[in-house]
């Protein structure tokens, strides 16, 4: 009884993992998200989701601030978003 209890929640455990993987959107579904936006990169990917960043240019700086993005299941979840100052002072403490 016990066997069977383990073998359904790992049978579970693998097709929501599997569901999960397949649905891991790409840098082109982002893109399409943010409306073909060229400053885009994926930061990281991994099985079931992916970090993708937005970078926002200002008139001060080339590159002023980050935006992030969370990708799983086929949608975007903003994360964090900081400034160049931000990261600065930051990485300094």
């Amino acid at each position: 009884m016990v066997k069977k209890v383990f073998k359904y929640i790992g049978l579970t455990l693998l097709g929501v993992i599997l569901i999960l993987s397949f649905t891991n959107p790409n840098l082109k579904s982002f893109k399409e998200f943010l409306g073909n936006n060229n400053n885009v990169s994926r930061e990281s990917n991994y099985l079931i989701f992916s970090i993708y960043k937005e970078t926002i240019p200002t008139t001060q700086h080339s590159w002023g601030s980050h935006i992030y993005y969370l990708g799983v299941a086929l949608n975007f979840y903003k994360i964090d978003e900081k400034t160049n100052y931000e990261r600065s002072t930051d990485e300094i403490n």
